[in-house]
């Protein structure tokens, strides 16, 4: 028996975990989000970027497919071919001035 620390070699279970992920992308996410919900509730907030990416970097890990809520349904956002009004705006949101 020797002293030194057993190493973890756990590729066998972070096949499954991918496979698991990949499989159901929307349940691992929803899974994701609630740690991060969690963990940013314990540190009061102060680390909210950092979770966010953690997180961000998990689902990168896991190989899940891109976030579809990063552009909600129904929400294009800005036309690229809106014709200019009367004075000359597009309707935008850009400050006169």
């Amino acid at each position: 028996m020797s002293n030194s620390p057993q190493q973890f070699n756990g590729g066998e279970y972070v096949d499954k975990a991918r496979d698991a992920a990949r499989d159901h992308p929307d349940q691992a996410r929803g899974a994701i989000d609630k740690v991060q919900e969690a963990v940013d509730k314990r540190t009061g907030g102060k680390f909210t970027s950092i979770i966010d990416k953690a997180g961000d970097f998990v689902e990168d890990k896991l190989g899940l497919p891109e976030d579809k809520k990063a552009q909600p349904k129904g929400d294009a956002g800005p036309k690229a071919d809106a014709e200019p009004k009367a004075d000359g705006s597009t309707g935008g949101g850009a400050l006169p001035g």
